[in-house]
């Protein structure tokens, strides 16, 4: 090998070619497909092409994020109520209810309200750089809540509701019932 020069490479040859990036787009943009996780887009390529042989998660990713312009981003699912004029008077009833609890010699220490969502979708996915996404969620999903008042000496009231999720109309009504 001694005086014989070998060519430079510059560059590594692509794992992915355009057919699989084409796939890779029409995954992520059809449904839900923001959803998808590296490791489920991995599968699906493989599954189709599976020529690749092997290809990391990290590779994919880079795929996405410099070839395709997509990025790993917030969802979004629905418009927010919580500044809503309607949703800022209901907030402000509820709030006058506490007050006049506490003015009753009840030493409330805790009022809370949590809820789960049983069809519930990650917070965050893929989508095209510069634009936001969505995700579709069931319009009839159902949600339970639990609602509890504490004071220093006892549980005050705890209530779980399985219809409609706690509306700040539930939250003031079960004020009203213990206090």
């Amino acid at each position: 090998m001694s005086g014989q020069t070998l060519p430079f490479q510059t560059k590594r040859p692509s794992k992915l070619n355009q057919q699989h990036l084409e796939h890779l787009k029409y995954l992520l943009n059809r449904g839900n497909g923001c959803l998808y996780t590296l490791k489920e887009l991995k599968n699906h390529l493989l599954y189709n092409f599976p020529e690749i042989g092997d290809i990391s998660l990290k590779t994919i990713s880079n795929y996405l994020k410099k070839k395709l312009d997509f990025t790993f981003k917030r969802l979004s699912a629905t418009v927010d109520r919580r500044n809503f004029p309607t949703t800022k008077i209901l907030q402000k009833k509820v709030s006058k209810e506490l007050i006049t609890a506490l003015s009753q010699e009840y030493k409330v220490i805790f009022v809370d309200e949590t809820g789960f969502k049983l069809n519930s979708y990650p917070s965050y996915g893929w989508g095209k750089k510069g634009e936001k996404v969505s995700v579709n969620v069931q319009v009839n999903k159902e949600n339970f809540s639990l609602m509890f008042a504490i004071t220093d000496q006892e549980i005050l009231g705890c209530q779980i509701i399985t219809e409609c999720g706690a509306k700040k109309r539930r939250f003031s009504g079960i004020l009203k019932h213990h206090f």
